[in-house]
């Protein structure tokens, strides 16, 4: 009988050696996968603040441009006024 108890432990001790270097592996190649997610989430952000950067700037352009459009449609409007003028005259 006692052999049977120490062969038991023995197993017993064999198994969780083994279940404790399976939780070792498992916790090497999680930490490795939290990296590699926590880098690609890092390469994201970066990718989205030049997006946003660039999207702003490109809004600073409509901007000028649509005032400058008003600018030019009001300059057309003045020579436009002073062609007639200079064409058909006072009336």
């Amino acid at each position: 009988m006692p052999e049977t108890i120490e062969v038991a432990v023995a197993r017993i001790d064999a198994t969780l050696v083994a279940v404790q270097a399976r939780m070792a592996d498992h916790y090497e190649i999680t930490r490795e996968s939290r990296k590699e997610v926590k880098e690609s989430l890092e390469a994201i952000d970066t990718t989205l603040k030049a997006l946003t950067k660039l999207s702003d700037e490109w809004a600073g352009v409509r901007k000028t441009i649509a005032a400058a459009s008003v600018v030019i449609g009001l300059l057309c409007s003045v020579l436009g006024a002073i062609v007639s003028y200079i064409r058909f005259g006072a009336r």
